[in-house]
């Protein structure tokens, strides 16, 4: 059961991208971060219930480059 939560978690951040995509075409550009924010977070939590989920571990890898590191 760890792998089908992660894969429905996985799943979860996919849409979020989808959707920060979308914002980001409307110019919403601050909700469409906030919307990355959560699809990291579920990215982390699918790598974390099944570190071997390479897809997991891509998406992670793809948002965490997308969202502007903050100093």
């Amino acid at each position: 059961t760890k792998s089908v939560k992660a894969s429905l978690t996985n799943y979860s951040g996919e849409i979020s991208l989808m959707e920060a995509e979308e914002l980001k075409k409307e110019g919403k550009k601050e909700e469409a971060k906030k919307v990355l924010v959560e699809a990291k977070k579920d990215f982390s939590k699918a790598v974390e219930l099944d570190p071997t989920y390479e897809k997991a571990k891509k998406n992670l890898a793809k948002v965490s480059m997308a969202i502007p590191v903050q100093f």
